[in-house]
């Protein structure tokens, strides 16, 4: 009886495998390569790998990347974060964990301390880690004070809905409703269906609209970026900055959309 009653209390789960990840590269892109934040890739070929990732950041002086991969033993994991203003941001993994059905990995977006140089600055971190079919899952985390915002959507309308320019906070599913309508006036695509329905009793979400003339054809696509939001002791502080602009037709209107964890202090917005 002891016997079984010793076994069946015993788990049989397997114990967490931490991982440390080969680091191929980080710091500042000097050119804009896209707005996505993570690529996975598995089983690229050598000539691929070269040409997409090796070449493009060697052309911008930031580091030679590891030129030959056993891409049927590993995996590259490639973070990007958004657009900032100055130098002294970062990113980077600080731990990787292999659970019974996935694989957890923890990202710390970094920010300066201190003032520091004014340039269009766009933070990677590349990683190089056994390849598992296991699905992967992220968390990320800013030190305090800093709030890391995650992403919902970010773009440019065609700016004809009306939509004024300026800043939203939003904090329940009808507000959110509401924004997705009117902006489907000037959208590709469905954004109700598109767009996640938001859990506002854990999130609120922060939005931003730019608006402004142009002279058909030459308009400029005036990218709007939350670059920072920051907790301060009465309020929550947004910063928000036009960093990349390009020239295209219509009469464009940029929006960046995040979320962040549920709070009671006021949201101040900043552009710069």
């Amino acid at each position: 009886m002891i016997i079984i009653l010793a076994t069946g209390c015993q788990n049989n789960d397997p114990e967490p495998i931490d991982w440390t990840p080969t680091l191929l590269g980080k710091g500042d892109l000097k050119v804009i390569i896209g707005f996505q934040d993570t690529w996975i890739i598995t089983k690229q070929n050598q000539s691929e790998w070269n040409n997409s990732w090796v070449n493009t950041l060697n052309s911008q002086n930031i580091g030679v990347l590891e030129t030959n991969i056993d891409w049927d033993k590993y995996q590259i994991l490639i973070l990007v974060d958004g657009l900032k203003g100055s130098v002294g941001y970062g990113i980077e993994i600080i731990s990787v964990t292999e659970n019974e059905t996935n694989l957890a990995i923890t990202v710390e977006h970094n920010s300066p301390s201190l003032s520091s140089q004014k340039e269009v600055t766009q933070p990677y971190c590349i990683v190089k880690l056994p390849i598992s079919s296991k699905p992967i899952i992220f968390e990320h985390k800013s030190p305090s004070p800093y709030i890391y915002p995650s992403l919902i959507g970010r773009g440019i309308l065609k700016g004809n809905g009306g939509i004024p320019k300026q800043d939203i906070t939003i904090t329940n599913q009808t507000d959110w409703i509401n924004l997705l309508t009117q902006m489907n006036l000037d959208a590709d695509i469905n954004l109700i269906e598109y767009y996640p329905k938001i859990d506002f009793e854990k999130f609120i979400v922060i939005a931003t609209f730019e608006k402004f003339d142009c002279v058909y054809p030459g308009c400029p696509n005036r990218y709007i970026d939350i670059t920072d939001i920051i907790e301060n002791e009465t309020n929550i502080g947004v910063i928000v900055q036009n960093l990349f602009v390009v020239l295209g037709e219509g009469y464009p209107q940029p929006f960046h959309i995040v979320q962040i964890p549920k709070t009671n202090k006021p949201i101040v917005f900043e552009h710069k």
